[in-house]
């Protein structure tokens, strides 16, 4: 007699819909986070982003790009520094799809598992570098302006801190579904 195999997933047909529902919203905005920061930036004017940074616009300086207070190098070196916590979270949000993809195609826990991981990881990065990424533009935006005019912005927003809590309580979770899965083995050993 063959047992079956407890690390293949049956779902019930609305939970294989909700999941494939879950894994086209994460591959959906695993793509249009990046595209929309990206839109959003190369819109922007340096009024706009030092408004962003926490920075004011010194008095006299033409807020225009390419003129002499802001060189076209900083703004794609703004935006550069902008895009690197983008592609993260995008990242991120893939492999969440990943994860959504799998269980859809009856993965096992531990590929869930993996994924929810994986999700948190790339969530931490996305933070960490937006919290590099803030004084870096800061910076950068101000590299021209007159002494005493330059700005360093350093902050901890509550986006971060809930990124970050968010990133803690997924791995927790995922951490808990493998401890449950393990003892699941374990038990299915003794029958």
């Amino acid at each position: 007699m063959t047992m079956p195999n407890p690390l293949l997933l049956e779902l019930s047909p609305r939970l294989r819909a909700l999941c494939l529902l879950g894994r086209w919203a994460a591959h959906a905005a695993a793509l249009a986070w990046p595209v929309l920061a990206l839109a959003a930036l190369l819109v922007a004017d340096p009024p706009a982003m030092l408004r962003q940074l926490g920075a004011a616009l010194p008095a006299g300086a033409e807020p225009a790009w390419g003129g002499p207070t802001y060189a076209h190098w900083q703004r794609w070196a703004v935006i550069a520094a902008a895009m690197v916590p983008a592609g993260l979270a995008g990242a991120a949000l893939w492999r969440l799809g990943l994860g959504f993809a799998g269980l859809v195609q009856g993965d096992a826990l531990p590929g869930a598992c993996a994924a929810l991981r994986a999700f948190a990881g790339w969530t931490v990065a996305a933070v960490v570098a937006g919290g590099l990424a803030t004084p870096l533009s800061s910076v950068l935006l101000t590299w021209q302006h007159a002494a005493g005019q330059r700005a360093l912005t350093v902050g901890l927003s509550s986006h971060a801190v809930h990124g970050l809590l968010t990133a803690a309580l997924v791995y927790l979770f995922a951490h808990v579904l493998q401890r449950a899965q393990a003892v699941a083995d374990e038990n299915a050993q003794f029958v």
